[in-house]
C-alpha cells in the first residue's frame, strides 16, 4: 500500500523533496530508489512475503526508506521503540516471529550482557547480523518461526 502510493507519487513529484530531515534531503524518486535497493539486502537475508520485519530506527528518514522496502516486499512491518529495554524486545520477540529486526549498530538492547537474567522470556537471540548498505544493521533471526 505504502509503496503503490510511493509509485505514483514519483509519477507526479519525482524530483520534490518527499524526505527533509536536518541535512538529508530525499526526492520521492531517491526515496523509492533507495526502497528498491533495500528490497533486494531484505530479499538476500531471506526476507519473503508475509514474514514480520521489525524496525527499530526512531523517526529518521531510513525508517520510511525501510517502510517502503517491506511494503514492496509484501512483508509485515513491526515498528520497534529504539527506548525499549533488552526485557521488553526479549518479550516481543518470544512472541512475535520476526524474520529481522533493523537497528543502529550498538543497539543496547541487542547486547547480550544486557540481555542476561532476562530469562526463557528472552526470545531468540539474533543468530547472524549483517550490515546493510549505509549505517544499519540487521539483525537476522535465523530458524525463527515464520508467520503464515
Amino acid at each position: 500500500m505504502f509503496f503503490s502510493w510511493l509509485e505514483d507519487a514519483v509519477r507526479h513529484h519525482g524530483a520534490a523533496h518527499a524526505v527533509v530531515q536536518r541535512d538529508t534531503y530525499l526526492s520521492f524518486r531517491g526515496l523509492m530508489h533507495r526502497a528498491g535497493r533495500r528490497m533486494q539486502e531484505l530479499k538476500a537475508l531471506g526476507v519473503e512475503p508475509g514474514h514480520a520485519v521489525g524496525i527499530m530506527l526512531g523517526n529518521v528518514a531510513d525508517y520510511l526508506v525501510l517502510a517502503a522496502a517491506v511494503d514492496q516486499l509484501g512483508a509485515t512491518l513491526v515498528p520497534v521503540s529504539p527506548l525499549c529495554s533488552a526485557r521488553e524486545l526479549g518479550l516481543l520477540l518470544a512472541r512475535l516471529p520476526l524474520r529481522a529486526l533493523v537497528t543502529r549498530p550498538g543497539a543496547k538492547a541487542l547486547d547480550p550482557e544486557s540481555r542476561k537474567g532476562v530469562g526463557d522470556q528472552a526470545g531468540p537471540a539474533p543468530t547472524k547480523r549483517t550490515r546493510m548498505q549505509g549505517s544499519l544493521l540487521s539483525n537476522h533471526f535465523e530458524g525463527a518461526p515464520v508467520a503464515a
